[in-house]
């Protein structure tokens, strides 16, 4: 991914000044008994770990220096520790450090699972889970917002939960947050989060150059993010593969868009355009709707669904599993 915009803001950047000059150099098993590797991807690995002199349990992220890019490496932790004191974001033990071969820092370790380990395929979780969620992802996204930065990577995986309820979770991962305003102008590949004009941006096999201008790092890309979440874990399927016409389950659902019957929460979440899209936070207002108010006997969302005004989920999930379990993707798991 290229990126090309404005300075981090005066806080981040102060921040990754002094760490620059003062990043402790240590080697991981000098300092911290290794338990297990509790998760890995394309940035590195996290590890279970304690702290050799204090006994404290940690997740260690740790990234090998031959693909990371020190600037990147003081950018994410610079920023996972301001937004840290929000009770529904990952904190830090403000240890952060450089080996011979990998760059690391300390954070919070949450025992449980992530969202994604517990999402049955064609079912989801319940409703009330979700909505316990729904309320302390958007909390966390509006903290983020409200610092003039985007999360830009809202998926299950980046979910951490304290217990299997929902009762609390935390968001986790700012390797892709950028400040507001940033200019992106392509990236490899999709994902079934990204908005369509994420998508637009995106350079795919045999392409040299996307076909969209550079785009601006906006809010309302989490906005998109979250809304095709909510629709993730409350019925066990992603609704499309990815944000183009060439995809007939997107183009099926912008088509629905136009109808007077799609004013609503996803309308709002998901609307194509993203000057139209409401902030995260004003997901709270749909609370006390029905999002889901039948199943069919096997567990999968069927047609019998509210479809009123008020919970356009139920439209939504009527127009992916109308015809047969298939018609939409499961969600695998891993």
């Amino acid at each position: 991914m290229i990126e090309l915009g404005p300075a981090e803001g005066s806080m981040t950047d102060e921040l990754m000044e002094l760490m620059s000059q003062s990043l402790s150099r240590l080697e991981i098993k000098e300092h911290f008994n290794v338990i297990k590797e509790i998760g890995r991807g394309k940035y590195g690995k996290v590890l279970l770990v304690t702290h050799r002199c204090r006994g404290t349990p940690m997740a260690l992220k740790v990234m090998p220096k031959s693909s990371t890019k020190l600037q990147g490496f003081l950018r994410e932790y610079c920023i996972s520790l301001q937004l840290s004191c929000h009770p529904c974001i990952v904190g830090l033990f403000g240890i952060a450090f450089q080996s011979d071969e990998h760059y690391g820092f300390a954070q919070e370790l949450v025992a449980g699972r992530d969202l994604f380990a517990v999402i049955q395929p064609k079912v989801g979780i319940p409703e009330g889970a979700v909505k316990r969620c729904v309320q302390q992802i958007s909390s966390a996204l509006e903290f983020i917002h409200s610092r003039g930065l985007v999360h830009r990577d809202i998926k299950p995986e980046n979910i951490l939960l304290l217990d299997t309820q929902c009762r609390r979770v935390k968001l986790a991962d700012f390797g892709l947050t950028q400040k507001r305003g940033t200019m992106i102008r392509l990236i490899s590949g999709t994902l079934p989060y990204m908005s369509p004009e994420l998508c637009a941006v995106a350079v795919e096999r045999g392409e040299e150059e996307p076909r969209a201008p550079p785009l601006k790092v906006e809010p309302s890309l989490d906005t998109w993010a979250f809304g095709v979440l909510i629709f993730c874990i409350l019925t066990g399927y992603f609704p499309w593969e990815r944000c183009t016409a060439s995809d007939d389950f997107y183009q099926e659902f912008a088509d629905w868009r136009q109808e007077p019957s799609s004013e609503d929460m996803f309308r709002s979440l998901l609307a194509l355009d993203a000057g139209q899209r409401c902030r995260v936070g004003e997901v709270t207002a749909f609370m006390d709707e029905d999002w889901v108010r039948g199943r069919g006997t096997n567990g999968t969302v069927t047609s019998s669904l509210s479809v009123t005004k008020s919970s356009t989920i139920s439209e939504v999930v009527k127009i992916y599993s109308r015809l047969t379990e298939i018609i939409i993707m499961p969600v695998k798991m891993c």
